[in-house]
């Protein structure tokens, strides 16, 4: 159905304003919007798809690169959080022991 087509795409929408995507979904969305136009006999269907098309046919670059500084982004969040190990005694997952760990293997003791 046209209108699950057109949920899909304004959630990959969201995500794409805010980066939170990947590169390859531009096209599945550009997709979505060209299965929905023209297929439908709901009126509104075409001019719903027309604005997609434009702002990928406009602004891929920029989406392009909001993808990417996004991924960046998160990348450097993720190397900045501490390193978790399970530790069974205690039955949970310690960032703690693993630093711990770590400074015993290269000789580090505070």
């Amino acid at each position: 159905s046209s209108r699950v087509l057109w949920t899909l795409a304004v959630t990959q929408l969201d995500r794409m304003v805010k980066g939170n995507a990947r590169v390859e979904e531009i096209d599945m969305l550009d997709e979505i919007s060209r299965q929905i136009e023209g297929h439908t006999i709901c009126a509104l269907g075409d001019a719903a798809a027309w604005p997609v098309q434009g702002l990928i046919r406009h602004f891929r670059p920029l989406m392009e690169k909001r993808i990417k500084e996004y991924q960046a982004k998160d990348a450097a969040a993720a190397a900045q959080k501490p390193k978790r190990v399970y530790h069974p005694l205690v039955n949970s997952w310690d960032p703690i022991i693993k630093q711990q760990q770590e400074q015993a293997a290269s000789g580090q003791h505070h």
